[in-house]
């Protein structure tokens, strides 16, 4: 009963504080995962966005979803490409999708402080996970799941609605982080000012650092 699980899900949701009164959730059921995905990406199609992100999404979300994708469609590389851009241009390099519509700005990498590989928005942390994160951040947590199963493959084959719940709440946390922190705001501030693209901007902290000497040096020195 899908029409329930909403209501259950609204109601669970608002009382431990993940969403208020006036957010919405509605379920959406396919016959099929390939259906499924190519649906997800002519939303995000649709939204048109310029960035993509989430919490881990560049080493996990973002490669995984064009694997499943190669392997439903039985290796169809131009197959998977033309769900995905409607620019008809994707790549994996180093486990790293690349999508010439889209840049992929990760919550997790802004985050994380350069010692540890991020871009040093955020402050050391013991764990960078998203329920570690969202907990001190929040004061909110990852739905628990581990008491009842043994992992997520369990815990899909026992429990979907559970499942789709646990699901549901990591988009929350992701937005309510972005909401509150907006590294993604104040990364594109710094890249206005190195006068570059948000994915050059990305690429780490020494590119960021010639960049923003450079814009100062130009606004110092005469030349000719």
């Amino acid at each position: 009963d899908i029409s329930q699980w909403q209501i259950d899900y609204k109601k669970d949701l608002v009382e431990s504080g993940y969403i208020s009164e006036t957010d919405s959730i509605t379920i959406k059921v396919f016959s099929g995962e390939l259906e499924l995905i190519t649906a997800f990406w002519q939303k995000v199609h649709e939204i048109d966005p310029v960035i993509l992100s989430g919490w881990n999404s560049d080493k996990f979300d973002f490669p995984y979803i064009y694997k499943r994708l190669l392997f439903l469609t039985f290796g169809d590389e131009q197959a998977v490409v033309n769900i995905i851009s409607p620019l008809k241009h994707v790549k994996l390099v180093a486990e790293k999708l690349s999508i010439v519509d889209y840049t992929i700005a990760d919550l997790m990498f802004l985050y994380m402080p350069r010692e540890d590989g991020g871009s040093n928005y955020g402050r050391k942390r013991a764990s960078y996970s998203l329920d570690h994160i969202s907990d001190i951040e929040l004061g909110l947590k990852k739905f628990e799941y581990k008491t009842k199963n043994v992992d997520l493959d369990a815990f899909y084959d026992n429990d979907p609605k559970g499942y789709l719940f646990y699901n549901i709440i990591d988009v929350i946390l992701c937005v309510k982080l972005n909401k509150k922190l907006k590294h993604i705001e104040l990364n594109n501030s710094i890249r206005r000012t190195m006068k570059c693209p948000f994915e050059k901007s990305l690429i780490g902290a020494s590119a960021i650092f010639e960049s923003f000497v450079l814009s100062k040096i130009n606004k110092k020195v005469r030349f000719g």
